[in-house]
């Protein structure tokens, strides 16, 4: 198994549908703690191994990054109208695109290029923003946000960031995401209240 491939979680699968996750901060582990190893093949895109204990249990290794590559590219559009304008935010006193709104696009970008590709249950949320906003756009104008994944870093995805409207750039910058389990999360922020 590769060294550097720590983005991965191990299901506990016992001859049905998959039971219990356990975290594991690397795939390696499992060939110190597995004495026979056995390779299935596994017809889901987001599973890479399937390791088999016994006739009743198999650990079924999973990148939770699989398919995600630096260069993934994300867009995101809107209109520039009343209720995204920096008075609607109450960022400003000028109706032009709010620049809270322009952060929020570029996120929306940042997330339809790589939560697509996640396994089932899992999601993306912004934990860093970094951006400046260069231009005003007035009320119906268009902008377009893109996004760049620059750098994978375990289950922290790095994004360069732009925006333009109809006739040149708006914003600019760096954008941070993280992966988690959506189920797990929600339990633990409620929990935490």
């Amino acid at each position: 198994m590769n060294k550097k491939q720590p983005r991965a979680a191990f299901f506990i699968k016992n001859k049905g549908p998959m039971q219990k996750l356990v975290n594991k901060k690397n795939v390696d582990l499992a060939g110190k703690l597995l004495n026979y190893v056995e390779y299935v093949p596994c017809k889901w895109r987001h599973i890479n191994w399937v390791i088999k204990l016994s006739d009743k249990v198999e650990v079924t290794l999973m990148s939770l990054t699989d398919g995600i590559m630096p260069g993934l590219i994300g867009t995101a559009q809107v209109e520039v109208n009343e209720t995204n304008t920096a008075i609607a935010y109450g960022s400003g006193g000028i109706s032009v695109f709010a620049t809270p709104a322009m952060i929020g696009l570029m996120e929306k970008a940042a997330l339809s290029s790589v939560d697509p590709l996640l396994p089932e249950g899992y999601t993306t949320v912004g934990i860093k923003v970094d951006v400046e906003h260069v231009a005003a756009t007035p009320v119906g104008g268009n902008v377009r946000a893109q996004s760049k994944l620059l750098q994978i870093d375990g289950r922290r995805l790095v994004f360069d960031v732009q925006a333009y409207d109809d006739m040149r750039m708006v914003g600019r910058g760096t954008h941070e995401r993280f992966i988690i389990q959506a189920d797990k999360f929600l339990q633990r922020i409620t929990h935490d209240k």
